[in-house]
């Protein structure tokens, strides 16, 4: 592939704020010369990239705003107080 046609790409994945996928590039250019990829598998392997990378960002956001409480370990739950036998659940 020409140089001028991956420095356009490489613009392209700027201006569309595709970090992983600009990330990925060199090696999907590599293993389409190697023969190991076609035009599609590099499209979609570069696509895939950056939509695992973006999922998980919003998983982990999500999973953050939510303010969810974490879960003790075995190890932690020693340490809160047993109720008895006598205790009562209203």
């Amino acid at each position: 592939m020409s140089a001028e046609t991956t420095e356009q790409i490489r613009r392209h994945l700027v201006g569309l704020k595709m970090p992983r996928a600009l990330e990925a590039l060199q090696t999907t250019l590599s293993r389409i010369e190697q023969g190991e990829f076609s035009a599609l598998q590099a499209i979609e392997s570069l696509l895939g990239e950056e939509y695992s990378t973006r999922e998980s960002r919003r998983i982990k956001m999500a999973l953050q705003t939510a303010r969810l409480t974490t879960v003790n370990s075995a190890r932690e739950s020693m340490f809160w107080p047993r109720l008895g036998s006598d205790a009562r659940c209203a």
